[in-house]
């Protein structure tokens, strides 16, 4: 029975403890200033043809009618088909509406997987869902791509990923 109530509280002074660290990283920022472990937030380096004016393409859904309305004046210009001129109007907003830099959840959004990363797997963190990919204004170009994906899969067109692998040395 010693032992029992031994081990008990051994697990309540961890979980105790691992409660304190997760207070102690949300008090310390919001989730914009704890957003990288370790990284530092991204800056934009003058060099992108990032255009601050798109941030207002906050959703899938907005960011798919602004692309619609410049396919509309080009179309309505010239006689080209949708498969012609859709894909590159998205691929160059796409460009503009973002500078590189990993966007990752911060704390408040997914907790274990920022600790983790921390400790474990770099990336793990990384925002893999287009609608909060496009709350930042910076992403990477696999998290660009995953936009690129989510709108030309909405609009028909066929898409697919490719993946690649380094060797291990």
């Amino acid at each position: 029975m010693k032992r029992l109530f031994f081990v008990l509280q051994i697990g309540l002074f961890i979980a105790f403890n691992f409660f304190l660290l997760l207070t102690g990283y949300q008090l310390a920022g919001s989730p914009s200033t704890m957003q990288r472990v370790g990284y530092g937030k991204p800056v934009y380096d003058l060099k992108e043809e990032f255009d601050p004016s798109l941030q207002s393409l906050s959703s899938v859904d907005k960011l798919m009618a602004f692309c619609d309305g410049l396919y509309m004046e080009k179309a309505n210009n010239n006689i080209v088909t949708v498969d012609e001129i859709y894909p590159n109007i998205v691929s160059s907003v796409i460009r503009k509406r973002f500078y590189h830099g990993y966007s990752l959840y911060g704390f408040s959004n997914n907790y274990m997987a920022m600790m983790l990363s921390g400790f474990t797997i770099e990336g793990l963190s990384a925002i893999v869902v287009p609608d909060d990919i496009l709350k930042y204004p910076y992403a990477a170009c696999s998290q660009q791509s995953i936009v690129f994906m989510e709108i030309l899969q909405q609009k028909g067109f066929p898409t697919r990923k490719v993946g690649f692998k380094g060797k291990n040395n």
